[in-house]
C-alpha cells in the first residue's frame, strides 16, 4: 500500500477521516462539514470543484485531535476570500482544547496586527439534539480511548462515528433504525486503544443492524 501511494494518480491515499453534507431543502441548499483535520486543505482542493462547492454553512466537530480540528486555519482565509463567517459547533471540552491549540481563532483580540483575523463563530453544543441550517443533529457520545469523550452524530436515518475504541450502552438507543451507518474500522485485523478495527467493527454492525454500512 505504501510503494502504491507514491504513485502519481494512485488513489490509494489515507487522509483525515471527514464528510460534508448537502441538506437541501425548498428554500436552500446548505453544505455542513464534519471536522477539517489537517489534511483539509487538500482534499477540498480536490472534492470542492468536483462536486461545485465553494462555501461551508458550517463545522461540526466531533473531538479535539488534530486529525478533526488541525485544518482550521485553513477556514481562517475561507472567511477572509470566500464568505464573511463560518459557524463551528463544538463541545465544551474540546473547546477548552482550542483556547490552547488555536487561540488566535478563538480569541482575535491576540492575532498580531496586519495578520488575517478570522471570523469564525464558535457555538456550544452540548450531549443533545441541536439544529444546524434545518436540521437537526443527534451527538452520539463515544469513547475514543479510556476516559476520552468523543461525538458521532446522527442526521435523519445516518449515523457517523468515526473515532470510536466503546460505544456505551445508551448510545445504542440513539443508533435504533439506522439505515446508513459509517463507522471507525482502522485496521483490517485488530483494534488498538482508540480505534476499533475491522473484526470489532463488524460485531457492532451485527449489533446496530443498518441497512448499509461505510467503513472509514
Amino acid at each position: 500500500v505504501c510503494i502504491k501511494a507514491v504513485e502519481p494518480g494512485n488513489r490509494n491515499r489515507r487522509r483525515n477521516t471527514s464528510i460534508l453534507l448537502r441538506h437541501v431543502t425548498p428554500s436552500r441548499t446548505s453544505n455542513i462539514l464534519i471536522d477539517a483535520g489537517k489534511f483539509f486543505y487538500h482534499s477540498a482542493l480536490e472534492w470542492f470543484p468536483a462536486f461545485g462547492l465553494r462555501e461551508i454553512d458550517a463545522v461540526i466537530i466531533t473531538h479535539s485531535h488534530a486529525d478533526a480540528i488541525g485544518g482550521l486555519d485553513c477556514l481562517r482565509d475561507w472567511t477572509n476570500n470566500v464568505q464573511p463567517s463560518i459557524p463551528i459547533y463544538v463541545a465544551p471540552r474540546d473547546y477548552e482544547v482550542m483556547k490552547m491549540t488555536h487561540h488566535y481563532l478563538v480569541d482575535t483580540s491576540t492575532v498580531i496586527p496586519g495578520a488575517a483575523v478570522s471570523t469564525l463563530q464558535f457555538n456550544i453544543m452540548e450531549e443533545e439534539p441541536f439544529t444546524v441550517q434545518d436540521l437537526e443533529v443527534i451527538p452520539l457520545p463515544v469513547w475514543h480511548g479510556q476516559g476520552y469523550r468523543s461525538l458521532g452524530f446522527r442526521f435523519g436515518d445516518i449515523c457517523y462515528i468515526s473515532d470510536v475504541s466503546d460505544i456505551p450502552d445508551e448510545t445504542y438507543k440513539l443508533l435504533e433504525d439506522c439505515q446508513l451507518l459509517i463507522l471507525d474500522a482502522l485496521r483490517p485485523d485488530r483494534s488498538s486503544s482508540t480505534h476499533f478495527g475491522l473484526p470489532r467493527a463488524l460485531e457492532e454492525v451485527r449489533k446496530i443492524k443498518p441497512k448499509r454500512t461505510l467503513f472509514t
